[in-house]
């Protein structure tokens, strides 16, 4: 087991999920939360930088990387994602226990999309956002997701690492590297989101009447205020096919023309992203 090159692939995936953190971090400071929301994702990230730092300094004698390592590595991401992706949950307390953290990031992280929180109003924007953004990492399967940014030049090493990584649509080779293979179905999967975001807000995401006459003008109003960051939360959970939801009631307050798109939008999610490469290329015979 090459124990140097795996510890040095872990930490340049755990600066990227620090990387990713700073955007529930932006959307905290945007609706001016409280300091301790604030910290909630400082502290990981900055634990995450320098963990992941820490982790580069040894020198792999040889840059051997194969099945073995591949599974390790698979298994190591999932449980060091969780472990620091439910850190934020725990310290702004939204969700003051920490098993329960790691239940909900990792429901988000392999959109699974249960969830253990009683009542999702209740909770902060920042909490709100990094739950469905981690359905949106997990999407596509996080380490193809990882393999776009980490410039590793063995293209054995990514071959195993897209074989043993099972969440999302099963990938194989539709070009002649598979980093290259990667990117391209990322930019189809985010081509996807963007259009579900274009798409939906274009009308109304929720009922404001039905909202009113169960909620509150507060309530209804609100929403309607602050419609483009739910359509994000939207977008996220249907990108992912788990369905985190912003409310209660799920899409019991959604529009009919909402409701149709987001189900459009999960099949079109759901199938396998190699065939939409081929469609675009024209090769579907």
């Amino acid at each position: 087991m090459n124990y140097k090159k795996l510890g040095k692939i872990l930490g340049k995936i755990m600066i990227l999920e620090g990387i990713l953190m700073l955007a529930p971090l932006v959307v905290s400071l945007i609706y001016k939360e409280s300091i301790i929301h604030i910290l909630a994702f400082i502290i990981p990230i900055a634990a995450l930088a320098l963990i992941g730092f820490l982790l580069q300094i040894p020198k792999p004698k040889t840059d051997a990387f194969y099945q073995k390592e591949g599974f390790a590595l698979v298994a190591m991401v999932w449980i060091v994602m969780t472990l620091f992706g439910a850190i934020p949950f725990v310290i702004n307390g939204d969700i003051p226990n920490y098993i329960d953290a790691c239940f909900e990031i990792m429901s988000g992280f392999t959109t699974t999309g249960s969830s253990i929180i009683p009542d999702i109003t209740k909770v902060s924007h920042s909490t709100l956002f990094w739950r469905s953004f981690s359905h949106w990492i997990g999407g596509m399967g996080i380490l193809v997701f990882v393999l776009i940014f980490i410039p590793e030049s063995d293209e054995g090493s990514s071959m195993h690492l897209l074989r043993a990584e099972s969440p999302g649509p099963q990938v194989g080779k539709i070009v002649s590297k598979m980093k290259v293979t990667a990117r391209i179905l990322y930019l189809i999967y985010l081509g996807m989101t963007v259009l579900q975001i274009i798409v939906l807000s274009c009308a109304p995401l929720t009922d404001y009447n039905a909202m009113v006459a169960d909620l509150g003008v507060e309530a209804a109003t609100y929403h309607s205020e602050h419609k483009f960051f739910y359509i994000l939360l939207s977008t996220f959970g249907c990108a992912g096919t788990g369905g985190f939801g912003f409310m209660v009631g799920s899409m019991q307050y959604f529009t009919p023309f909402a409701q149709y798109v987001m189900s459009i939008f999960l099949i079109l999610f759901g199938c396998n992203f190699a065939l939409y490469y081929l469609i675009l290329i024209g090769k579907v015979k």
